[in-house]
């Protein structure tokens, strides 16, 4: 008997700690998406400029490809649609196994500059490398680098490159936003860019790899064509941390105005958080077990709604409710900016989501310590923590 009341004591002790935390960290993150959000999106006010051509300045849209035969057709599509009159497209083809290549040389004739990608040497990643391959072939004064699954709309080019000289800074990075609808990728999309947006900080700015213009002479001249950075999980928030410093960095979450989104397919935001998640956690497994642990802990309200209801448990109830309903805004209030149309559909799966991103972290620091990490096919060690 004084067994069982001891375990009753523990769980309920259990069950308070964890309440409070998570009480502390939903409010803690409603606030800093809020500062965040009203900090990295335009207002519908912003009016963009037109400037004259001979005052524009050039621009190579960069992309990386490898095994991209899904995507390749409609993003290039979507690049030669660009209103900006000095732009020059260039794809690498990063070692494919597939007909990416032949689908990219089929452009030719439209504009687009087909580049073979080289060997991978031992001390880089692929497609850190590739951006190093891109950032040298390239002519222009700014370098946009984006990912094949980018769509970008006509004038989105030209009006990311009027922000970026009217704020005088040398780096923009923009978060683009799902316009896919109902989808099982977007309904169970990862939280990479949530943590990204929480987490920002003058040290570590949120950084979307998705799409970023950089001036190139601060890619050629300071971080010496990327080599700087060749081992570097995210390279692009290595160079923004570096441009954060001087104040030359802007991170921008897209918008109709803007006219950025992006389509990946779930298989694909698995593989990029398995390997990123260990890494971003400074490759500690203490950390990785205490986040995982953390993210399931926020599942608790959910399960002690449901048994407090079959219990007709009414203060449990009440206090479940309470923080789940607020989990609920919280993540209502990240998905209503991030998602074009049908985010209230994805919003109840939040249990799901949570307790999948809590499985992302333990499987990717597993896969990183068994050494058995891959990036479309190929092997990934000695990187860098950030």
């Amino acid at each position: 008997m004084k067994l069982r009341q001891a375990v009753v004591l523990f769980i309920g002790m259990a069950m308070l700690i964890i309440y409070v935390l998570v009480g502390i960290v939903t409010i803690a993150a409603g606030v800093k998406l809020h500062k965040m959000f009203r900090l990295f999106t335009l207002p519908q006010s912003w009016q963009f400029k037109e400037l004259p051509i001979d005052e524009l300045p050039s621009v190579s849209l960069c992309i990386p490809a490898r095994n991209e035969t899904h995507a390749m057709t409609e993003c290039l599509e979507r690049a030669l649609s660009s209103t900006y009159p000095k732009l020059e497209i260039i794809v690498l083809d990063d070692g494919s196994r597939d007909d990416t290549s032949m689908l990219i040389k089929s452009f030719a004739h439209a504009g687009v500059r087909f580049v073979e990608g080289k060997p991978l040497p031992q001390d880089w990643l692929g497609k850190n490398y590739a951006l190093h391959n891109l950032a040298r072939e390239a002519s222009g004064t700014f370098l946009l680098f984006a990912d094949v699954d980018t769509r970008f709309k006509p004038q989105s080019i030209s009006r990311i490159v009027d922000y970026t000289l009217r704020e005088k800074v040398d780096m923009t990075s923009i978060l683009p936003l799902r316009a896919d609808g109902h989808r099982l990728s977007v309904l169970f999309a990862t939280l990479r860019q949530f943590w990204s947006i929480v987490f920002h900080a003058s040290t570590h700015p949120a950084v979307a790899s998705n799409a970023w213009l950089v001036r190139r002479s601060v890619v050629i001249e300071k971080m010496n064509s990327l080599e700087e950075v060749r081992l570097a999980i995210r390279p692009e928030v290595l160079v923004a941390k570096h441009l954060s410093s001087t104040k030359s960095y802007r991170f921008l979450i897209s918008s109709v105005l803007l006219g950025v989104s992006y389509e990946k397919k779930w298989s694909s935001q698995v593989e990029t958080s398995l390997r990123l998640a260990f890494p971003l956690l400074g490759c500690s497994l203490l950390w990785s077990m205490l986040v995982a642990v953390g993210l399931a802990c926020m599942v608790v309200p959910f399960a002690g709604m449901l048994t407090a209801l079959l219990d007709q448990d009414v203060g449990l109830f009440g206090i479940s409710v309470l923080l789940v309903v607020s989990e609920l805004a919280v993540y209502g209030y990240y998905l209503s900016h991030i998602w074009q149309r049908g985010w209230t559909a994805g919003l109840f799966l939040l249990p799901i989501i949570l307790l999948q991103e809590a499985s992302l972290v333990v499987i990717s620091a597993y896969l990183y310590v068994r050494g058995r990490v891959t990036w479309k096919g190929r092997a990934i060690r000695n990187v860098t923590a950030r």
